[in-house]
């Protein structure tokens, strides 16, 4: 809900700041948006799938990531429950049509509690503290 401005250059993020003309945020930046350049820039930024190898961390293609877990899902169902997956749920998914039409569908399928969003970090937090004082 906070309008963000980003300067661009050469591929890389210079600055980030409000939007002043934002209808809701009015200039007014979210602690998540400010440190978007230092996170989309960081060189240890995982951008595919890794696995542990010894020591060392090795870099596989999605294909592999998916081959390698997946047979184990049930299993790990079987050895837990369905509350051993976790789902995030928010930004920037509802922003990505795959996950908009084929979410509920795997939702359904793991029948997990465990789903989290944006508002877990930022909201559920703030909302706790005020019932509690309030």
């Amino acid at each position: 809900m906070c309008g963000v401005e980003m300067v661009i250059s050469h591929g890389k993020i210079k600055t980030i700041k409000g939007e002043k003309q934002h209808p809701f945020s009015k200039g007014h930046i979210c602690p998540k948006a400010a440190p978007l350049g230092d996170i989309h820039q960081d060189p240890n930024r995982l951008k595919t799938p890794v696995m542990g190898k010894g020591d060392q961390w090795i870099t596989i293609t999605w294909e592999e990531a998916f081959e390698m877990t997946t047979p184990h899902l049930g299993t790990i169902r079987e050895d837990h429950d369905n509350n051993a997956f976790g789902v995030y749920l928010g930004n920037p998914s509802v922003h990505n049509y795959g996950i908009l039409t084929h979410g509920p569908q795997l939702l359904k399928v793991l029948k997990t509690n465990n789903r989290f969003s944006a508002s877990s970090v930022d909201q559920w937090p703030h909302q706790m503290v005020a019932w509690a004082m309030y």
